[in-house]
């Protein structure tokens, strides 16, 4: 991703009376009094069982909402022939973009400095993806999305270092800042795993799609550094945390290790920290930032944790399974628990190919050593949200319906406090 270009919000679908049968039946479905209502109808195709899908648009209550706000509610209704039914308030919104397509419904609202998007699935219900894109003066940028169906995403910012004062720098080549920008793939964290998994069916089970894939390949990690042209096939690693713990599956085509020096063995590399040294809303970066970035070194050969850069006092706890290695399989399983309070997080697998020298790293963030604001996060996936299933050996995402019991979907903040 480059550096973020704004959105432009799009004039919103004109407002009018009922006109035919069917916008008629609409009114009656969503407005309290027909004779007084205005909307737009959008066709939304159909669902699984072959029923129509409609989306109506209506004028909001304007009590309460801030000065220069024409509130916007919009509605699901389902079509049976020809009767419509249901009436499912969707969204409240002030300004920004409506986009209705088949079985689906968009929105691009205005927010500080920038616009936030977020899709839905119609029937079932439920958030697909979500993403922002924001600048802050005078070349801080941030840029983020989310996919709620894969369980994946990607999130690229970029803010200079303060100056000895601790402001901004007056100017900053633009140039620069884009090379300069640090770029992550959240680690899922996912609060609803298989029974049992947690305890122990980590170790027979393979992450799959329910964890963030790194092997180097376009859009799956970053490669930080290698003596050889980028090979997937060479060396990866999947991750999946949940809590504080992070469970991990390296795959490699040959182990080296252990040895007296665990930087030339293959050892997974974990970063943590807290916070990003920021000030302000990315405004600049606090110079001390690379003191605050710790690093564990985890042997995959035998499961050995090792103090790295920033001198960590805290312990890292490893699970590890030596049968795996035993029986000469390429992959391995380990199971990290972490220490609290951190907030930032990356992991690394340092691959060597032969003994006394490191040939390639790939990591789940554009790692700059030691440096905090290179580290990656985390991505929280609630309960209600999705979780992950086993479907033949594998851990799988599924997402949820997403259909709170009351109130719409989502309401634009300048109608929050209503």
């Amino acid at each position: 991703m480059h550096r973020v270009l704004l959105a432009v919000i799009a004039a919103a679908a004109e407002l009018h009376a009922p006109r035919t049968v069917e916008e008629r039946a609409a009114a009656s479905k969503v407005c309290p009094r027909v004779a007084g209502c205005r909307l737009a109808l959008h066709d939304a195709g159909v669902d699984a069982q072959g029923q129509g899908l409609s989306v109506v648009e209506v004028q909001g209550a304007s009590a309460g909402a801030p000065a220069g706000c024409s509130p916007r509610e919009s509605w699901l209704l389902v079509k049976r022939g020809a009767a419509l039914f249901g009436g499912r308030k969707l969204l409240e919104r002030c300004g920004g973009q409506l986009e209705v397509g088949p079985n689906s419904l968009e929105i691009t609202e205005p927010i500080a400095g920038g616009t936030a998007h977020r899709a839905w699935q119609l029937s079932p219900l439920r958030l697909k993806a979500e993403g922002q894109e924001q600048a802050f003066p005078p070349v801080g940028s941030e840029v983020s999305t989310w996919s709620w169906e894969r369980f994946s995403g990607e999130g690229e910012w970029y803010a200079p270092t303060c100056n000895a004062d601790g402001h901004p720098p007056p100017a900053v080549d633009e140039e620069q800042s884009h090379h300069r920008s640090y770029a992550y793939q959240p680690i899922p964290e996912v609060e609803a795993l298989p029974e049992g998994f947690a305890e122990g069916g980590w170790a027979q089970a393979h992450l799959g799609g329910c964890a963030l894939l790194v092997d180097g390949a376009r859009g799956r990690g970053f490669t930080g550094f290698t003596r050889k042209p980028a090979d997937p096939k060479d060396s990866s690693f999947r991750v999946l945390a949940s809590g504080r713990r992070l469970f991990v599956e390296v795959t490699d085509d040959a182990w080296v290790g252990p040895s007296a020096d665990w930087h030339h063995d293959d050892h997974l590399e974990l970063w943590l920290g807290t916070g990003a040294g920021m000030t302000g809303d990315l405004a600049c970066l606090e110079g001390r930032a690379s003191k605050d970035a710790h690093q564990w070194g985890i042997r995959v050969t035998d499961g050995k944790v090792f103090s790295g850069y920033g001198t960590p006092t805290q312990p890292v706890e490893v699970e590890f399974d030596r049968r795996q290695l035993d029986a000469g399989p390429a992959t391995v399983r380990l199971k990290l628990t972490l220490p609290p309070g951190c907030d930032r997080v990356s992991l690394a697998y340092s691959d060597s190919d032969q003994p006394g020298r490191q040939d390639r790293v790939i990591s789940s963030s554009r790692l700059q050593f030691g440096w905090l604001p290179s580290l990656g996060r985390l991505q929280h996936v609630e309960a209600p949200q999705g979780r992950c299933v086993l479907r033949g050996g594998a851990l799988e995402p599924e997402p949820s319906a997403n259909v709170p019991g009351e109130g719409p979907l989502f309401r634009s903040p300048a109608l929050s406090g209503r």
